[in-house]
């Protein structure tokens, strides 16, 4: 088999192609032949090694699609030949082959092409999740979602949309303002500085009550003037650092005591998807609302560039291009 290796932290120039032989299953796994790969920004994170170290050397990948090749003990025989996806388990994804638990594969409708599915699975199910079972969102809630041009917060938005919500969207490209408009986002804000983002925000509500959800994908410096656009009793859900880690936070800062733009009570968490979809019922209940969504028009698919696994290289550094829309998938 083939697949691609991490040998030292580094730019896309790191990744290495090699062969090994072929993993067998071992109790509760499967061998999948792998026919799309799909690229995340945190593969890139992964690979620089930071702000998500990883000890290399290590396969990246979060995320593939495929059909079941052989069984290991234990696992029902009807997933033999079944055509499945995975999302979450790291690392591992970039290669021809892989081994993988049964409990983490969800079963994906063969109407459904291997590169949609490859690009729609991990964003798809990561807004979902965010949507549906992090926060209650009800019709008329203001929500702010960062980076809602691409990527899940594309899906996140129409997610929160379909539920009713307000949905006041940032990017710090013009194109992706005009993508966000283009996706029925309520309020499209251009960010160049994120300390504007308060005043931003307030003027597109009409008043400074804030949003009643923030979802934070940058981190960084976005994460203090995000949490300067909630209202009393606010929730900011942080998903991401695709900005950098997020500076110190005193708890007692959250109680809107201290003159520092923040109002009181509010809820700040991290939501990880492994950690909100936690069961195989629940991921594929999670995938199955993804492709239902898709089907229905609550859910589009993003523009895909697919690349050869042997070229993870060029689709790293495609990734990387500023203001890069679109999803890169690789095909083994």
């Amino acid at each position: 088999m083939r697949q691609i290796v991490v040998p030292a932290s580094g730019g896309p120039e790191v990744l290495t192609v090699t062969k090994r032989g072929m993993p067998s299953p071992g109790p509760g796994e499967v061998q999948i032949a792998q026919e799309a790969v799909g690229v995340n920004f945190v593969d890139l994170n992964h690979r620089a090694g930071t702000p998500y170290p990883i000890a290399p050397p290590f396969v990246p990948g979060i995320e593939a699609v495929g059909h079941v090749t052989m069984l290991g003990a234990g696992v029902a025989e009807g997933w033999l030949g079944a055509y499945v996806g995975y999302a979450g388990p790291m690392p591992g994804a970039y290669a021809s082959h892989a081994v993988i638990a049964a409990g983490d594969l969800v079963r994906i409708d063969p109407a459904v092409g291997s590169e949609t599915a490859a690009a729609l699975l991990m964003q798809g199910m990561t807004a979902w999740y965010l949507a549906n079972r992090v926060t209650d969102i009800r019709a008329g809630d203001a929500t702010l979602v960062h980076a809602a041009a691409t990527g899940v917060g594309q899906h996140l938005a129409r997610l929160l949309r379909a539920k009713g919500a307000l949905v006041i969207g940032t990017s710090r490209h013009a194109h992706g303002v005009a993508s966000m408009q283009a996706n029925g986002v309520d309020h499209a804000l251009q960010i160049t500085d994120p300390a504007d983002l308060p005043a931003l925000v307030a003027n597109a509500l009409g008043q400074r009550h804030g949003v009643a959800v923030a979802f934070d994908s940058l981190g960084g410096f976005y994460s203090l003037p995000t949490l300067r656009t909630l209202r009393a009793k606010g929730h900011f859900i942080s998903y991401g650092l695709a900005a950098g880690s997020m500076p110190p936070l005193a708890i007692a800062a959250l109680s809107g005591f201290f003159n520092d733009g923040l109002v009181g009570s509010i809820k700040v968490q991290w939501a990880s998807l492994g950690d909100y979809l936690d069961s195989p019922d629940l991921r594929q209940q999670a995938a199955d609302a993804v492709f239902q969504g898709l089907a229905s028009g609550d859910l589009i698919a993003p523009s895909i560039r697919t690349f050869p696994l042997d070229q993870a290289r060029d689709a790293h550094a495609w990734m990387q291009e500023a203001g890069r829309s679109g999803k890169a998938v690789l095909i083994p």
